[in-house]
């Protein structure tokens, strides 16, 4: 949007208001205000005007940047949000089947699905970090995040959830250390990851006298510590989020909800939800495959086309340089014929020079009648006729592929 547009836009509601359809917080608004040089409305503002009262409203500044510049800031794609509306807390507790067939048991039997078996070998495998979570799906954010203390709980939820989403014809999976929710033909994929909470660290001898050591140097700050300022640890709380697997996680436009441990509710408690959601979401990810198989489609057309275009300029090009030669070619033989008939009308010419100019002027005629072009440009140019050089000048050159 341009910044005209943008400064309407702040001073026709509260930012907080706006940061909601722009899928980011208030404070980013602002900061894109900042950077752009558009006031906002002060603190207070929209009280005062509810309540009638004088308030100003400051002009949008062109000194700096005109008003018709760009900022980069689009509202959030609404095409495949799956907030509708629907009250997944209220439609689960009225659904007291389905509450009952997600009931966690107790302990695990002794006969485990092997979705169960699969997840709890691959956590107890999986490397310890240094908050003390098994890690698992990735390095860098992984979709397993579980303290050892969990497993158990973890592996109750999932025997519960796989024993519903088979009655259901769902699938769950493992493929490269990921966990999949297969719906008919879409995937969703799982993230089951618990928080960490923390408490002030408490430094052992060595660090403070670690941190002794360094009071006596001047060049270290006496505000930085030698030793972190706290401790985290697993707290227990686990959450579960299924989103889309159609392009990469960090699109705006992501199919996704998470389900996690409160205050007031346990994570037990809300399974029943994910069935509710999944059945809103499967036909928004089957669109939004759709939309990107067909996108994927028409690129590799466009490709394609881009390449033959490449391909009739290059042919053209090398037959405009053949008949350019043979144009040359025919000028000079022109000119080679006009000196013959020069030579003709004085008597004094010798015939033996001009038997040589006649001879070649019929090479230069036999050059030209006999000129070679290569195989391609000759099939090109029989398939074409007349307009594959025509049509190869007139049309528009080639866009760049931007390989990067």
């Amino acid at each position: 949007m341009t910044r005209q547009e943008l400064y309407d836009l702040v001073w026709s509601k509260p930012i907080t208001h706006i940061a909601k359809d722009f899928g980011m917080s208030d404070q980013g608004i602002r900061k894109h205000c900042v950077k752009a040089d558009i006031p906002t409305p002060p603190l207070g503002y929209w009280a005062k005007l509810a309540h009638g009262k004088k308030v100003q409203h400051p002009k949008l500044p062109i000194k700096q940047f005109p008003a018709d510049a760009d900022v980069p800031l689009a509202p959030r794609a609404e095409k495949y949000r799956t907030d509708t509306g629907y009250d997944l807390r209220k439609l689960a507790e009225a659904n007291a089947e389905l509450q009952a067939a997600c009931a966690v048991p107790d302990e695990l039997p002794k006969s485990r699905p092997a979705i169960v078996r699969a997840v709890a070998t691959l956590l107890k495998q999986a490397d310890t970090n240094s908050h003390g979570f098994q890690e698992a799906g990735g390095s860098y954010s992984p979709e397993f995040l579980v303290s050892k203390q969990s497993l158990d709980r973890l592996s109750r939820i999932l025997y519960a959830l796989n024993t519903v989403a088979d009655s259901q014809s769902h699938r769950l999976f493992l493929k490269d250390e990921k966990l999949y929710w297969q719906v008919g033909e879409e995937r969703f994929l799982v993230r089951i990851r618990e928080t960490a909470d923390k408490k002030p660290h408490e430094p052992t001898k060595a660090e403070l006298k670690e941190q002794a050591r360094r009071a006596d140097y001047s060049w270290y700050s006496p505000n930085r510590k030698a030793y972190r300022s706290w401790d985290y640890f697993p707290s227990g709380r686990l959450s579960i989020s299924l989103s889309d697997t159609v392009g990469n996680r960090w699109e705006r436009e992501r199919i996704e909800k998470r389900w996690r441990d409160t205050t007031s509710r346990t994570l037990e408690s809300r399974l029943p939800e994910i069935f509710f959601w999944l059945e809103e979401a499967e036909p928004l990810a089957r669109s939004k495959r759709l939309e990107a198989e067909r996108q994927a489609r028409e690129e590799a057309e466009r490709l394609e086309r881009l390449r033959q275009q490449r391909e009739r300029r290059k042919l053209a090009e090398e037959l405009e340089k053949a008949i350019c030669d043979m144009a040359d070619i025919n000028q000079r033989r022109q000119r080679v014929m006009a000196l013959a008939e020069v030579m003709r009308a004085e008597e004094e010419a010798d015939p033996r020079i001009l038997e040589e100019v006649v001879g070649y002027a019929e090479v230069l005629r036999k050059q030209i009648c006999e000129r070679h072009l290569p195989d391609a440009v000759r099939e090109a140019a029989a398939l074409s006729g007349s307009g594959l050089l025509i049509s190869a000048l007139l049309e528009t050159p080639a866009e760049t592929l931007h390989y990067w």
